[in-house]
């Protein structure tokens, strides 16, 4: 079963973020995935956009964090870890498309991430480490916990597993729940 879900949100201030202060069953320090329908009108704060985070980027680092991305990557989607004094990045270019709905997933296993789109994977990295204790730290949908990188668009049913779903689990979510978004 997943440790966090959501059901629809449309963000489109700032100030808008689902925030999970207190929810430490998402300090999670092995093997996760994170997930959720997107329907981006832009890529937000800082063109970094945050589906999920519980990621903290200044020194110590901990955490993790899914996100769209065209500041750094192009029309990406991107999931970071921190690592207590960097981070640890992976990110897939021309991904993200604006004013539709995608579903997109990043599935870490030890030093790999597998990143789907629509049910299918689309790539991985197997150079990512596994996230550093965030207990400090709040679990956010639509932003960060800084108020820095908001969603701009639509959220829906973003979910966080404390395991790394199979390839058939996540083209199962992605098959029970298309219909919700016209697909």
């Amino acid at each position: 079963s997943d440790v966090c879900s959501s059901d629809l949100l449309n963000l489109s201030a700032a100030s808008d973020v689902l925030n999970f202060s207190t929810f430490t069953a998402l300090n999670l320090t092995a093997a996760l995935t994170v997930m959720g329908w997107c329907y981006p009108v832009s890529f937000g704060g800082g063109s970094s956009g945050r589906i999920f985070d519980k990621f903290k980027t200044t020194i110590p680092q901990s955490g993790y964090a899914l996100w769209i991305d065209n500041g750094t990557g192009v029309n990406s989607i991107s999931y970071g870890t921190g690592l207590t004094v960097t981070t640890n990045v992976c990110r897939l270019n021309n991904q993200v498309s604006l004013n539709t709905w995608q579903h997109f997933a990043a599935v870490h296993s030890g030093s790999t991430v597998t990143f789907y789109k629509n049910g299918a994977s689309i790539g991985s990295s197997g150079s990512m480490t596994l996230p550093v204790n965030s207990s400090t730290i709040a679990a956010c949908i639509g932003n960060n916990s800084d108020g820095t990188n908001n969603f701009d668009g639509k959220l829906g049913t973003v979910r966080v597993y404390n395991r790394a779903l199979t390839a058939t689990e996540i083209l199962g979510i992605y098959d029970a729940t298309r219909s919700r978004y016209g697909l």
